[in-house]
């Protein structure tokens, strides 16, 4: 979702931007980042850099909460999130 709303702070029509995002996001639940997932996103960063394998920080912090909380990463970007390891990635 925060990534999703950044086109929308970037959009020429904010309001009407905002608005798709709301409706495709209406089936999906929106997972909270705490200190479960954090601790994932610490061993995994720390497990990619040891590899030489790094991702984003943002793309990190999206594998960390769907690994914590079971559930896969929907994205176009499937090169990134196919180094986490047991994550489950599925590419639209």
């Amino acid at each position: 979702m925060a990534e999703l709303l950044v086109g929308v702070a970037r959009a020429q029509d904010t309001d009407t931007e905002r608005g798709k995002i709301e409706h495709l996001l209406r089936p999906f639940t929106i997972l909270e980042f705490h200190a479960d997932p954090a601790e994932i996103f610490g061993r995994m960063v720390g497990h990619l850099q040891a590899r030489g394998t790094t991702i984003g920080d943002m793309d990190a912090l999206i594998g960390a909460a769907a690994l914590q909380a079971g559930h896969p990463v929907i994205t176009r970007n499937v090169r990134h999130f196919e180094r986490v390891v047991g994550l489950q990635v599925i590419s639209y």
